[in-house]
């Protein structure tokens, strides 16, 4: 059973099952992959539950904008929800259209070797570099957090405190809640 929990647990979600298990072969090895062939199925785990990466196609049977359908669901659900699109779909207004909707990656599928050096790379990127990215949205878009840290609502404070904010949880995220290094990264002394 995959432990779909999992800080690096990655979901796939294609009606084609081939392309699953290609996928889930080539991710196994470093990430907790399941898949989904059915959006159904994904749409209620994603009620109880929630990956680290979501890889979603879009087209399901005949239907090509299913995926772009169900896209636009989830985010109800979960909004910084990382996810790439693996689609045979070479669209320039379905790529606008998962843009719009949080999609991070949008990669065609080939037959050639590229592909699968492509979605491991892109698959990389999102739990090395995108992931922390993720969380300070999350912090900065909850403004009960915000207002406990700063004693301010988001909306009264101008861009360059939200921008100083986010480099400064990206700044925790990468060496830790410690004040010590804090401070001796900073100069600033939490000393009151």
């Amino acid at each position: 059973m995959v432990d779909t929990s999992a800080p690096n647990s990655v979901w796939v979600v294609d009606d084609d099952e081939g392309m699953c298990n290609a996928i889930q072969d080539l991710l196994q090895p470093q990430y907790c992959v399941q898949y989904f062939t059915e959006i159904d199925k994904i749409e209620s785990a994603l009620k109880d539950d929630c990956p680290g990466v979501l890889i979603l196609d879009l087209k399901f049977g005949m239907n090509e904008s299913a995926g772009l359908e169900f896209l636009e669901r989830i985010r109800k659900w979960h909004k910084f929800l990382p996810v790439i699109v693996c689609s045979v779909i070479d669209d320039i207004e379905a790529a606008l259209v998962a843009g719009r909707n949080g999609v991070i990656y949008y990669i065609q599928k080939k037959v050639d070797g590229s592909f699968s050096i492509n979605l491991l790379q892109t698959v990389d990127n999102v739990f090395n570099k995108t992931v922390p990215d993720v969380l300070i949205a999350q912090i900065i878009d909850d403004s009960d957090f915000f207002f406990r840290i700063t004693r301010r609502t988001l909306d009264s404070c101008d861009h360059v405190v939200q921008y100083a904010m986010r480099c400064f949880l990206r700044e925790i995220s990468t060496i830790g809640p410690s004040v010590t290094k804090l401070t001796e990264r900073t100069g600033y002394s939490a000393e009151a």
